[in-house]
């Protein structure tokens, strides 16, 4: 349709609509264009005060999609813009042989639940075993880290020893005349007591060496005989106990009562063998000189 120039003057300054550019169909599909020109003007001169013109392709399977809105005469037309489209066709695979497929990994068995258990224990072994060695390597390294380093004694060097000199003869001795030994002091004389003939020792018990006995008593008791003796002797009393006391343990007596008096002198002991039974007393007295005891041996 031609545009009159009262038209376009009429339309200045109202705002122009242009038409959304549709993509250009392929070069098979494009057919014959139509060019609308003005009246009165030819192809070879075009109208000066003509719009440009619009060049619209004509798509023969499908029709032009209708504007979104109607544009008006006014409107000057835009060419759309020619958009070129590449194909890339995909080049053919050409080869003599045709590709090998790859082999297909072999297909693991399944275990049976016995099998899967003793796996189980397998692994669970050597990861003790595993752990066990490295908990000694780490007690080693510690115990070599943390123990005091011992210095190395330097070996003493050899020493000559020398051939043992001959000991040094004693000086002599100047001779010294010795005392001849003195007479031993005479024993001490016994009491003037009456002595009693016929004084029987009591059986199992011996008298104590240098007593004289001084007392003499026996009686009868269902067929056996009781002695009770009484001694005197010119030592200590003291020495008469430990004579005392050792003869019990050579004898084989038991003591079964013990009684002393450290101040006046006095010792009382009782002992048994089996069913016998004795009893002594020892008593120190006072002499004018020396020491005097009296000891008494007592059947029970």
């Amino acid at each position: 349709m031609a545009t009159t120039k009262r038209q376009k003057r009429s339309s200045a300054g109202v705002p122009t609509t242009r038409i959304a550019a549709e993509p250009a169909p392929p070069a098979g599909e494009l057919h014959e264009q139509v060019v609308l020109l003005a009246a009165g003007t030819t192809p070879d001169q075009p109208s000066i005060n003509e719009a440009p013109t619009l060049t619209l392709p004509v798509v023969a399977p499908e029709p032009a999609p209708e504007p979104s809105q109607p544009a008006p005469e006014s409107a000057q037309a835009v060419p759309a813009p020619s958009m070129h489209t590449t194909l890339v066709e995909p080049v053919p695979f050409s080869s003599s042989t045709p590709p090998t497929p790859a082999p297909a990994p072999p297909a693991t068995p399944a275990l049976s639940p016995a099998d899967e258990r003793a796996s189980f224990m397998r692994r669970r072994m050597v990861a003790l075993a595993g752990l066990l060695v490295f908990a000694v390597l780490v007690a080693f390294l510690a115990y070599s880290f943390f123990a005091p380093q011992t210095a190395a004694t330097p070996a003493a060097p050899p020493v000559a020893v020398s051939a043992p000199q001959a000991p040094a003869a004693a000086p002599a001795v100047p001779p010294v005349a010795v005392d001849a030994p003195q007479a031993p002091a005479a024993a001490p004389v016994a009491p003037a007591g009456a002595v009693i003939a016929g004084c029987d020792a009591v059986a199992g018990l011996p008298v104590f060496t240098g007593a004289t006995c001084i007392k003499h008593k026996q009686d009868e008791d269902n067929g056996q005989v009781k002695i009770k003796n009484t001694y005197s002797v010119n030592v200590a009393a003291d020495d008469v106990r430990r004579f005392y006391e050792g003869a019990f343990a050579q004898g084989g007596w038991n003591v079964t009562e013990t009684k002393q008096d450290l101040k006046d002198g006095q010792w009382e002991y009782t002992v048994e063998q089996g069913a016998r039974k004795l009893e002594l007393k020892i008593e120190a007295q006072a002499a004018a000189q020396g020491n005097l005891t009296e000891f008494q041996i007592e059947e029970k």
